[in-house]
C-alpha cells in the first residue's frame, strides 16, 4: 500500500482486510494505531468516488474503537471518511459472548479535505 500511495496510485474500490491485531488485551493499543494507520493509506489510494472498505477480525477491540480509528487514521492523512455502510456478523453467525463479537467492518468514501490557506 505503501508502495502504491507513493507512486500515486488510485483505485475505485480499496479493501482493507487485515489478519487480528489483537490476540490479547495488551496489544490493543497496537492494533488501533495500525487501523489508523492502514486507513490513511487506503483513504490515499481510493479514487475520487471511489469506495474504501476495511474490516477487522479483532475481538479485543469495539466496534465503536475501530470505526474512530478508520475516522482518525483517514483525518491524519487529510480526508473525510464518510461511513456508507457498517457490518458486523450475520443472523447465521450467532454471538453469545463478549469476544465472539469479533467481526466489523466499515465501507464509505474518502474525500480529500479542502487545504486551509
Amino acid at each position: 500500500m505503501e508502495g502504491f500511495a507513493r507512486d500515486g496510485m488510485t483505485f475505485d474500490l480499496v479493501i482493507i482486510d487485515p489478519p487480528s491485531f489483537a490476540s490479547s488485551q495488551r496489544h490493543v493499543d497496537n492494533a488501533i494505531v495500525a487501523y489508523k494507520r492502514l486507513a490513511g493509506l487506503g483513504a490515499r489510494l481510493t479514487a475520487p468516488g471511489g469506495i474504501m472498505f476495511q474490516a477487522s477480525c479483532s475481538s479485543r477491540v469495539s466496534t465503536d474503537d475501530f470505526r474512530e480509528a478508520v475516522r482518525q487514521g483517514a483525518s491524519a492523512a487529510g480526508y473525510e471518511f464518510a461511513f456508507d455502510r457498517y457490518s458486523d456478523h450475520a443472523v447465521d453467525h450467532p454471538v453469545t459472548f463478549p469476544e465472539g463479537s469479533y467481526l466489523k467492518a466499515v465501507a464509505g468514501r474518502p474525500r480529500r479535505r479542502p487545504r486551509r490557506r
